[in-house]
């Protein structure tokens, strides 16, 4: 029979949002013996089976995953585990970043600013030149609705970058469907952030310190709870992880730097020497 102490400290851990294999090192190291591990962890994954199976009948709604990403990540990325395709994955990003251009659309629409200069352009232009202020307003309305796809479109390669990454560092187990559910489910960091910041530039734009730190805090727990799910969606070391989340973001930051201060300010002076060249 199990050892009941070395059966809570499991069970403990995995609620916790520990990876398997490492909690099973982590005991092994403890002087627990494999076979006692194994047995701990069996047991406990045999009395918590019926409730996993009932999960995916009832299912997890989209509010109850928007709140686990915020409370509880480990529990929810070993909630949607069972998710094998991209389908669940992709409606919850989608409506997920529409709540931020909704948000948009009516703060922008509500705000004084807005509503003072739409009054006084219909009160100047009449006739055909409504005509083309409303045209103006459709064509912004079909670009918002581009983008938003765009953005969905995005999120298929953004998630794809960090595949490769993953691939490279050894951290890829399950297939692709896993990296994106793991950067998809964490979405409600960084949704309530751009809400948050939106209000902040609308409300106090001279903050722009404090709404960058903001921002900041938002993006690295959007991060977080990325790096949790994929230590647990393709069952890897947090410190795995992390480096599959964290390497590109650092490439593409010294990348940008590059080409800001080096590489454009070389074809600036090589374009000018050329000038200077030319006219003498």
């Amino acid at each position: 029979m199990a050892d009941q102490k070395l059966v809570n400290y499991v069970k403990n851990a995995l609620k916790q949002g520990q990876p398997l294999e490492s909690l099973k090192q982590t005991l092994i190291n403890q002087g627990w013996s494999a076979a006692d591990v194994d047995e701990a962890i069996a047991f406990v994954q045999k009395t918590a089976a019926r409730p996993e199976q009932a999960s995916p009948q009832m299912g997890v709604g989209i509010f109850g995953k928007f709140k686990l990403a915020l409370t509880s990540p480990g529990q929810l990325f070993e909630a949607v585990k069972s998710e094998h395709d991209l389908n669940s994955a992709v409606k919850y990003y989608a409506i997920m970043i529409l709540i931020p251009f909704v948000v948009a659309i009516i703060i922008t629409l509500t705000s004084p600013t807005f509503l003072t200069s739409t009054s006084s352009v219909f009160t100047i232009f009449t006739g055909s030149l409504s005509a083309f202020l409303a045209l103006f307003v459709v064509l912004g309305a079909i670009g918002l609705v581009a983008f938003y796809f765009i953005c969905i479109v995005m999120s298929f390669s953004s998630a794809g970058v960090f595949h490769v990454f993953a691939m490279m560092l050894r951290a890829e187990k399950n297939g692709y469907a896993q990296t994106y559910k793991s950067f998809s489910y964490a979405l409600p960091p960084g949704i309530i952030g751009s809400i948050v910041v939106m209000i902040m530039v609308l409300a106090v734009p001279d903050q722009i310190i404090a709404i960058a730190i903001i921002a900041l805090f938002f993006t690295a727990w959007y991060l977080l709870v990325s790096i949790t799910g994929l230590s647990h969606l393709h069952g890897v070391s947090k410190k795995r992880a992390t480096l599959v989340v964290i390497l590109p973001i650092v490439i593409i930051i010294a990348v940008v730097l590059l080409i800001q201060y080096y590489i454009i300010p070389a074809i600036v002076l090589g374009l000018l020497a050329g000038l200077g060249g030319l006219g003498t």
